[in-house]
């Protein structure tokens, strides 16, 4: 989303805080090549939105990672939209 003074939001989301950046990051830099330019993070905000607690969240993924090289599965209550984070940018020659 253009702002004053040239700077730009944008928002990503991610089953992690990591994915929510990447998703984030990926947005800035499609606005700003489409300029011709590469961008420059000015702020960076990250929220987590899960429905349980965050370190309850981590606790069930680290099971379900563990569960998964052993060849198991455990479910967990984590979503693809549990961080969100928003970037304010600007796009630099």
């Amino acid at each position: 989303m253009p702002m004053a003074g040239g700077q730009y939001r944008t928002t990503g989301f991610g089953e992690s805080e990591n994915d929510a950046q990447a998703a984030a990051l990926k947005a800035a830099d499609a606005a700003c090549n489409k300029q011709g330019k590469r961008f420059e993070v000015v702020n960076s905000q990250t929220k987590y939105k899960g429905v349980v607690s965050e370190s309850t969240n981590r606790n069930l993924k680290a099971a379900g990672d563990l569960a998964a090289w052993a060849g198991g599965w455990v479910p967990t209550l984590s979503g693809d939209d549990d961080y969100e984070v928003t970037l304010l940018f600007s796009c630099a020659a």
